[in-house]
């Protein structure tokens, strides 16, 4: 990244996170690759009672419900993108923006700044010790400086596969949509913690609980 647009990201950045400055003892920023288990390591961390968002909750809120939204999308995509009852096909819109990065940037375009201002809303309107924030797209787009810590989860890649065709999903469909994202090598590389989600639950959570007790301890 050229160094003048890393600086206006990390201004970008810290004017975000003076929004919600001296409400949180820590905010965490969670990430990982498609079928790795995020939301798995993302309700542990909740039932500690830490406050947890979830980015792909509030997209499927906005391609739901959000008038604003779906107009841009009908603009931008066209009619085919939508069933008869004015609701997103999202089986097609998968499709479209998997197929066709400049499509996905498009998309992204309209979600991004909305979930942005969503996570700073959530955070500025709580208080609390721990926030953990689950972003998919954490590093793809350049929300890492935002977080004090972040967590990897990480899963061979037969591991994701193997989850990702239970839900449904083809080799094909599987394919296109990692091509949208860092390989999970490079995440880990960058992350502050990496949790490894490919074996039994028993073993994820015993990763969690150290992460936990270090976490909580840090700065205290």
């Amino acid at each position: 990244m050229p160094k003048k647009e890393n600086s206006l990201q990390k201004t970008a950045s810290d004017a975000l996170k003076r929004r919600w400055q001296g409400h949180w003892k820590r905010v965490i920023g969670l990430t990982g690759g498609l079928g790795s288990g995020k939301s798995t390591v993302l309700s542990m961390f909740g039932r500690k009672g830490a406050f947890t968002f979830d980015a792909d909750g509030v997209v499927r809120l906005l391609l739901e419900k959000d008038q604003i939204v779906l107009a841009q999308i009908r603009r931008i995509f066209g009619s085919r993108v939508f069933y008869p009852n004015g609701r997103i096909d999202k089986m097609e819109l998968a499709r479209r923006i998997f197929s066709s990065e400049r499509d996905r940037r498009k998309l992204e375009g309209v979600l991004h700044p909305l979930v942005r201002e969503a996570l700073a809303t959530f955070l500025e309107s709580r208080k609390g010790g721990s926030a953990v924030c689950d972003i998919p797209l954490l590093f793809e787009s350049g929300w890492d400086e935002i977080f004090d810590r972040v967590v990897v989860v990480d899963a061979p890649s037969d591991v994701r596969a193997a989850r990702l065709m239970k839900r449904g999903m083809s080799p094909r469909d599987i394919k296109r949509r990692l091509k949208a994202q860092w390989p999970l090598e490079r995440k880990t590389e960058k992350a502050d913690f990496v949790i490894n989600n490919a074996h039994a639950i028993n073993n994820t959570y015993e990763q969690f609980q150290k992460l936990w007790s270090r976490i909580t301890h840090e700065g205290d």
